[in-house]
């Protein structure tokens, strides 16, 4: 293993996200992690931006060891839940992985054997030097921080029960998760517009298909009321002969 291309930070809270039980959808991510740029590059005539690579189905499939459809459906999973977004052409595809400098940081990190700290006496002060990552906190404007704790933005319980029903349809294991990873990365935005959209569409639906019952039994009434009529003429006409 070459170790001089570096590495990339790997969360151990990883293990609660809802694609982490499914291994097609797992290997894809880690593998878009790996391969992503970590910095602006140029591509035949394309500008790569961090976080951005040039691949195709065929070539995620031979690395990750599984087949076109499975890379296909997986790549769609992980746009769904806003993990990462892709666009494909008949040349080759490209991926950005969302949020890729709140998961690997702005600067590279350094390890104490790298860069050791060091303690300096000052005036009979001690100033102490902290490698620490900075981490862009604009990246994720679903978000917010306080006191390093991500904060995620209130949404109604009528609202939460809709991502649920969304989560179930979807099949994911574990739904809070699910439901948790959709609003952390503000993929929860476009679902509930989306299924709002489609609850009152299925509204306006019952809503047509009870005013065409009612204009079915009306029009029986008024079938019934003038087949009354009609037999009741007939009856007067009737007497009329006798």
């Amino acid at each position: 293993m070459n170790i001089s291309r570096g590495y990339v930070r790997l969360f151990r809270q990883i293990d609660e996200w809802e694609w982490y039980d499914n291994p097609y959808v797992k290997a894809i991510f880690l593998h878009c992690l790996i391969k992503a740029n970590d910095k602006a590059k140029k591509w035949r005539d394309l500008s790569l931006k961090r976080g951005q690579f040039v691949t195709s189905y065929e070539k995620l499939a031979a690395a990750n060891g599984i087949t076109i459809q499975q890379t296909r459906t997986a790549l769609k999973q992980l746009q769904l839940t806003n993990e990462i977004e892709y666009q494909s052409t008949n040349q080759y595809t490209v991926i950005t992985v969302k949020n890729f400098n709140l998961y690997q940081g702005t600067n590279t990190q350094k390890t104490k054997a790298d860069n050791p700290p060091t303690n300096k006496q000052n005036g009979g002060q001690v100033t102490t030097t902290n490698n620490n990552i900075d981490i862009d906190n604009n990246i994720n404007t679903h978000t917010k921080e306080k006191n390093n704790v991500c904060v995620l933005p209130k949404i109604s319980k009528e609202e939460r029960e809709i991502l649920k029903n969304y989560a179930r349809k979807s099949k994911a294991t574990n739904i809070t998760a699910y439901v948790h990873t959709l609003i952390a990365n503000g993929g929860y935005l476009e679902i509930l517009e989306q299924e709002k959209a489609k609850a009152e569409k299925k509204k306006q639906k019952e809503i047509y298909a009870a005013a065409e019952k009612i204009e079915e039994v009306q029009e029986d009434e008024k079938t019934t009321k003038a087949a009354y009529e009609k037999f009741k003429k007939a009856g007067e006409e009737l007497r009329k002969i006798k």
